[in-house]
């Protein structure tokens, strides 16, 4: 009886090694995929962000430019 007893044993823990094993497995995988997908992320919003502030920076030089041209107008009323 106690043999038969350690056998199911045995065969319960090994089970349950099967077990954990394949959940450390996915685990891992998960964890793998979410920093594949917070790298990605970060890839995207730096774009985004880079885009965001050549466009203000365009935006930026062609405000000076016509502030510059205004202040050349302004100048020649002055004078005139």
């Amino acid at each position: 009886m106690l043999a038969g007893e350690v056998r199911q044993l045995a065969h319960r823990c090994g089970a349950a090694t099967r077990e954990i094993r394949g959940l450390i497995y996915t685990s891992v995988e998960r964890a793998h995929a979410g920093t594949e997908r917070v790298g990605h992320t970060g890839e995207t919003m730096f774009e985004e962000n880079a885009e965001l502030v050549a466009g203000a920076a365009e935006a930026a030089r062609a405000e000076q430019a016509q502030t510059k041209r205004l202040n050349r107008a302004v100048a020649v009323f002055r004078l005139g």
